[in-house]
């Protein structure tokens, strides 16, 4: 049996623009942020000041911004 990819979950920093931060999301290595339109790769290394979220946290934040929960099981694998 093999173990589901581990997908993990981040917050900017707020800003003006973001009072919620952005959310941000690693698979594989790969990091990405969630774009009004998708997950949108950003590259492999976090940005300073990134705050680690878990699950129940990232719904938090997806509810707070008016997000579709289907996208925390959306973040794409690096090869797709």
């Amino acid at each position: 049996m093999t173990r589901p990819e581990t997908v993990r979950y981040y917050r900017t920093p707020r800003t003006m623009a973001y009072p919620h931060g952005r959310l941000l999301a690693t698979r594989e290595g790969r990091l990405l942020v969630l774009a009004a339109d998708g997950w949108v790769t950003l590259g492999r290394h976090l940005p300073s000041g990134v705050e680690p979220l878990d699950r129940e946290q990232a719904e938090r934040w997806c509810r707070t911004e008016d997000v579709d929960l289907a996208w925390l099981d959306a973040v794409p694998h690096p090869t797709r």
